[in-house]
């Protein structure tokens, strides 16, 4: 199941909103509770899941979703991480996608 994250405030994480057991230990905390490890955890969701939902979301003509940190949280590191994972994932289904087509054209050509 996927983690659903509600958008954070400038001064705290964003929090689970679905309930997800375990969930992220950083969600919903301030930066003075985050240890060391919940930082690099956190940034390492930024850019799993900032790809994956910026493909998932492209390859499903989804609209762009709302980046879950705030821009001012932690100077922003954590909201920069996900928008700029979450625009590699757009582009990686992007480029599929453009691929696809020029595939198909091609198979549209040979068959005609």
């Amino acid at each position: 199941m996927e983690i659903v994250l509600v958008a954070g405030t400038e001064q705290t994480a964003p929090v689970c909103a679905n309930g997800v057991p375990p969930g992220p230990t950083w969600a919903g905390k301030r930066l003075q509770q985050l240890s060391k490890d919940e930082l690099d955890d956190m940034l390492a969701y930024c850019m799993k899941e900032g790809r994956r939902l910026g493909y998932e979301d492209t390859m499903e003509c989804r609209p762009v979703r709302i980046n879950p940190f705030h821009r001012r949280y932690l100077h922003g590191m954590p909201w920069l991480h996900f928008k700029s994972f979450y625009e590699v994932g757009r582009q990686a289904a992007l480029n599929e996608l453009r691929s696809r087509r020029r595939q198909a054209e091609r198979l549209s050509l040979a068959a005609a």
